[in-house]
């Protein structure tokens, strides 16, 4: 799916889109707002609290969500006046996501818990739309995250975010495509680097029944662990301009194209999204997929168990010093002019329901993610039926435990999704013959630099 750039008003430009009536709309907003108007919300007046929860494509997720708001109303119903959730979802498009958000806080009704993805609550944190979640936090609640999954949420050493669900880059290899070609498939023992992939996909082609050699998802920097992996920096150091038109970059890229034109990469792997690439892994005529963690629950869906199991596809390490986070989830706490600390206070008390380790648990055995929520993940590893039931996951745990600490984030600037877009359009457009590499390279070097610069 295309994604158009996004463009980004200021804090300013929110609040103050409509004058005093925006700011008057601001004070009433979902439980917002004290009656002398100066923001305390010290609830004395016992105003009426609705938290409102907007997530990133989890329309899937509707019971779980359900059980989070029925838990939250019940165990904190006598803490607030006339509590109430509600909740709204969008998706999949990035762009569709955050213009829904920006088009609620210019009309002064934001939703309260914003769940982002990856670095794009950056933008939002420059302009401080997110509150301090531990100046929230007056019960421990973050103890029960890995330190790794905070320091993911944090801008300018501020955390903003209440970790929710973290994902990770994998290889995922067809065993028979594999055995056939013999090639010995990336291992934590043996990983690979850009080009032992590149090779591959040729290899495993030429010597197999595979149709295909390699497909991956792009969005979202997905696709940058190739880069990264070969000592391709998206950014410099402080974030001020582009660092990835280098003579690897184009290398990478010109093997991209020689392989997708010369028919080892289907075209899909530069034109579809997210659920494309993996269904094309799943109809098992393609050696390898590289992409998230995640995407192991949409080819299982798809194709079942009896084909994705332990004895039919390898699960392997991203390039060796291309470990990235391939995506990140955290739930925001939005405070603008007129919402009240009640409702504040309100809104962090619903993400501790939400990522308390029942519903953690509960995510993980829907999901094939990782959850930040130690006592969670240590609960369902040690669920020896569950373990049996689903080693591919097992594999997937004890990978990400074994990488941990190497695991780096995308830039965490305010223009990061853009960023992420212009690479995605620009590098498919030389995969897909529509430029050259260098060409591309130069492109997005351009607009990278333009948007960093304005």
């Amino acid at each position: 799916m295309e994604r158009s750039d996004i463009s980004r008003p200021t804090r300013r430009q929110y609040l103050g889109a409509s004058g005093a009536a925006m700011l008057a709309g601001l004070a009433g907003c979902l439980g917002g707002g004290d009656d002398d108007g100066d923001g305390s919300g010290d609830g004395d007046d016992g105003e009426s609290v609705n938290v409102e929860l907007y997530t990133w494509n989890l329309g899937w997720l509707e019971d779980s969500i359900t059980g989070w708001q029925d838990d939250f109303e019940s165990e904190f119903g006598d803490e607030y006046t006339d509590l109430s959730t509600s909740w709204v979802d969008r998706g999949p498009s990035t762009a569709d996501i955050l213009a829904f958000f920006e088009g609620r806080l210019q009309a002064g009704d934001p939703p309260n818990v914003f769940d982002t993805q990856t670095t794009a609550f950056a933008r939002y944190a420059e302009e401080g739309l997110f509150a301090d979640i531990e100046e929230l936090d007056d019960d421990g609640v973050l103890d029960r995250f890995s330190d790794p999954s905070l320091d993911l949420l944090r801008y300018d050493d501020t955390l903003v975010q209440v970790p929710f669900y973290l994902d990770t880059s994998f290889t995922c290899c067809n065993a028979e495509h594999f055995d056939e070609a013999g090639i010995e498939p990336p291992t934590l023992d043996n990983p690979w680097g850009t080009f032992d992939y590149l090779d591959a996909a040729e290899e495993v082609v030429d010597n197999s029944e595979a149709e295909f050699g390699l497909t991956h998802i792009r969005f979202d920097y997905n696709f940058w662990p190739y880069w990264q992996a070969e000592g391709v920096n998206v950014v410099n150091e402080d974030g001020t301009e582009a660092a990835f038109n280098t003579d690897t970059t184009v290398e990478i890229l010109e093997r991209f194209r020689e392989l997708t034109q010369n028919g080892y990469m289907p075209e899909v792997a530069w034109t579809g999204e997210w659920q494309p690439p993996a269904e094309q892994f799943g109809t098992q005529n393609t050696g390898m997929y590289f992409g998230s963690g995640s995407a192991l629950r949409l080819v299982r869906s798809v194709f079942g168990d009896d084909w994705v199991n332990e004895d039919t596809v390898y699960i392997g390490p991203p390039p060796e010093g291309g470990e990235m986070y391939m995506s990140y989830h955290g739930f925001g706490i939005v405070e603008t002019d007129g919402i009240s600390d009640t409702t504040l206070d309100a809104s962090f008390d619903f993400t501790s329901v939400a990522t308390n380790q029942e519903w953690q648990e509960n995510f993980l055995r829907s999901t094939t993610v990782l959850v930040p929520n130690q006592d969670a993940v240590e609960a369902v590893r040690n669920d020896e039926e569950f373990a049996n039931n689903n080693p591919l996951l097992m594999q997937l745990y004890d990978q990400f435990t074994a990488l941990e600490e190497d695991f780096a984030r995308p830039p965490t600037i305010p223009a990061s999704p853009t960023i992420a877009s212009i690479l995605d359009t620009e590098f498919s457009a030389a995969a897909l013959g529509e430029k050259s590499a260098q060409q591309a390279v130069d492109d997005a070097e351009s607009q990278v630099n333009s948007e960093l610069s304005s």
